[in-house]
């Protein structure tokens, strides 16, 4: 396994313990409420985390958009030095 798969993997790890540990704290002063207030404030919360990750999707879409396009081919702008050249 490659360096970067396993720091994705750990960044991966690190995202879901971090959102189990926030519902685990979130949780422990619900345990007063009735049932009905537990699952509107844990579907609010469910919600809020889909709002955070589009979020950060699209920021990634934004910085991908702005960087530059990488050629296809390993030897593509290879090739166009090559042909400069002559």
């Amino acid at each position: 396994m490659t360096e970067t798969k396993k720091r994705q993997i750990r960044k991966l790890a690190m995202k879901l313990v971090s959102c189990l540990v926030f519902i685990a704290i979130l949780s422990y002063p619900l345990r007063n409420l009735d049932i009905i207030s537990q699952s509107h404030v844990l579907f609010g919360v469910v919600i809020g985390c889909l709002v955070m990750r589009g979020i950060e999707v699209m920021g990634n879409l934004i910085v991908a958009l702005g960087t530059r396009d990488k050629p296809e081919l390993p030897g593509e702008e290879l090739g166009k030095l090559e042909i400069d050249r002559l």
